[in-house]
């Protein structure tokens, strides 16, 4: 709509005349073909200077009011095209509101956005963080510059908000600004936060952003590889410090602890425990990714973080990895059930305990080494029996010898190693041989 669609024209309310005859000045304005409405310009006129919408003459007071009347209809006129610029269905009523001072009862969306930030201001350090209020200026900044440029107004009402208005907000963004897109949709998302103030404060009804969906950037994950971590590890550097800054920054690759964490890390608390994986706006640590608390029963992991399964996996994974034959008394379980059972679990760990053989760290069987070695010590004491006999036994007690030692020796029942099979033949033919000398 053009403004030669807009007529604005006066006539006085003769009804309405007082004792010296002067009469209010009121106004008509017309948008369109069905848009009108009339209104009172705030100041009489004598009857007798008023002519077809006109004071007549040359008098200082008849050019007085033609100067008000002309600064009404150029702020009219001025008002719809700042309106139409906007949106498209400019009603009569619309400019009527804004040129009396209607407008001035409902709120404009930079002057709430600028209350908005002094009252983010208080909060700062209680439950918002200054990063945050840097933001929203700079968002209020980029509506500011938005407006003068797209619309040349300094501000513009919440009822002029539409679809329309935000997506001409995003290409600007994107095109006059060349802005990223994770960019655009932080700087939608906080002109939506105002908006939604405004909704709930009562100011507006309709939300402006629906059907209005940003462009959201693809992800891109950021990382280093075996070969890249590799030679940062096997660079050698010239300076002490770097190689302390190089250990530090290994130290958060592999454990996935942030920058401002390891800042704050020293002797005292550098120990081996569960690195926290997040944390909030507020600052408040993340125990686990995939629940909100302890002890949970929403979300993906039930009942928080599971220790006890964590030192099982471990402990499982190191037996397996170096072939480690754990005793029962070495184990996990035994240590926590000692510890945090009750007593009759203590009760059936200890006979469990006493009920499982003994093992070197070889893998041997204590049990079967020890008899073993019984069985050679007998052996041993015998022969050393048998060499102290005299010599004056004749070839028949060799036979009657021969006879104990296979006495003494183990019977075919009996399991022994072939070492010391081998050994006490050894000995039996040095006797024989001593024997016949």
């Amino acid at each position: 709509m053009n403004q030669t669609d807009v007529k604005v024209s006066f006539y006085l309310k003769k009804s309405e005349a007082d004792a010296r005859g002067n009469c209010p000045v009121m106004a008509r304005l017309i948008v369109g073909k069905h848009s009108e409405t009339a209104f009172s310009v705030k100041f009489r006129v004598p009857q007798s200077l008023w002519s077809s919408g006109r004071a007549c003459g040359k008098s200082v007071a008849a050019r007085d009011i033609n100067n008000r009347l002309d600064e009404i209809r150029a702020a009219a006129l001025g008002i719809y095209a700042e309106q139409s610029a906007i949106r498209e269905d400019v009603t009569a009523e619309d400019v009527k509101h804004q040129l009396l001072g209607m407008a001035s009862e409902q709120e404009t969306l930079l002057s709430y956005f600028r209350l908005f930030i002094r009252n983010f201001e208080k909060r700062v350090g209680i439950n918002r963080t200054e990063k945050t209020l840097r933001a929203y200026r700079n968002s209020y900044n980029h509506l500011v510059r938005f407006l003068q440029m797209q619309y040349k107004l300094s501000d513009i009402p919440f009822a002029a908000l539409d679809r329309s208005f935000i997506e001409k907000y995003d290409l600007y963004l994107r095109t006059e600004c060349c802005l990223a897109s994770g960019t655009i949709v932080n700087l939608t998302v906080q002109l939506k936060t105002i908006v939604g103030e405004a909704i709930a404060d009562g100011i507006i009804t309709v939300f402006p952003f629906v059907g209005y969906e940003p462009v959201h950037p693809k992800p891109e994950q950021k990382y280093l590889t075996s070969e890249e971590l590799n030679r940062i590890m096997t660079t050698p550097l010239h300076d002490q410090i770097l190689y302390h800054v190089r250990d530090m920054f290994l130290f958060s690759c592999y454990t996935g602890i942030p920058y401002s964490d390891m800042c704050l890390l020293t002797n005292v608390n550098m120990h081996c425990h569960l690195i926290v994986s997040r944390k909030d706006q507020t600052n408040k640590k993340k125990l686990s990714p995939l629940t909100n608390h302890k002890n949970t029963k929403n979300g993906v992991i039930k009942g928080g973080f599971d220790r006890v399964n964590l030192f099982r996996q471990a402990e499982q994974g190191f037996d397996k990895l170096f072939s480690y034959n754990r005793q029962l008394s070495e184990s996990f379980e035994y240590s926590n059930t000692m510890k945090n059972g009750s007593i009759d679990d203590k009760l059936r760990m200890q006979e469990q305990e006493l009920k499982e053989p003994k093992y070197y760290f070889t893998g041997e069987k204590k049990k079967d080494v020890f008899q073993s070695s019984e069985k050679e010590n007998n052996i041993s004491c015998n022969l050393d029996n048998k060499a102290d006999e005299k010599h004056s036994y004749s070839h028949q007690n060799n036979g009657s010898g021969d006879s104990l030692l296979s006495i003494i020796s183990l019977g075919k029942g009996n399991n022994y190693d072939a070492a010391s099979e081998e050994e006490l033949q050894t000995q039996k033919r040095k006797k024989k041989k001593g024997i016949r000398r």
